[in-house]
């Protein structure tokens, strides 16, 4: 009994740790690499990233990020401010929202609707303001769901 329990965890070990291995390479839709691709995670795991990229940014800096979620911005005189946009990232209750500025390398022909699912890759960043620390996404590319 005590030969099968052993083999049984020792079986056990190699699994979880072959679990472990994997392919660290980017990952490639949108045809466009990402180091950090929050699309392929779960609700509960994509704002805990987010909550990580927002207090520990350093991490992030120069990674390319994809995330997918609702799109926000500033309308000014009726149209969409390109200077103020935001893809905001519910919790797997949508009761918290984490909100990740991008500055699109190339205005799109036509913005999608405020508050659309949008997937948005870009470049993590830091600038400052207001003597605090912000996060966004640059040269970024946005993409409707719709």
């Amino acid at each position: 009994m005590k030969r099968w329990t052993a083999s049984l965890l020792a079986l056990c070990l190699a699994l979880s740790l072959a679990a472990c291995g994997g392919d660290a390479a980017p990952r490639q839709s949108q045809g466009v690499d990402a180091d950090v691709d929050l699309t392929q995670l779960s609700s509960t795991l994509v704002y805990a990233e987010v909550y990580n990229m927002a207090s520990n940014p350093q991490s992030y800096v120069g990674k390319t990020v994809r995330m997918k979620g609702n799109l926000v911005y500033q309308v000014v005189n009726g149209q969409p401010n390109p200077d103020y946009m935001a893809c905001l990232i519910s919790d797997a209750t949508a009761c918290c929202a984490q909100g990740v500025e991008f500055v699109l390398a190339q205005p799109p022909a036509q913005y999608p609707e405020l508050g659309s699912t949008v997937t948005v890759t870009g470049v993590f960043a830091t600038y400052e303001s207001s003597g605090l620390t912000q996060i966004r996404l640059e040269q970024a590319e946005l993409r409707s769901n719709q």
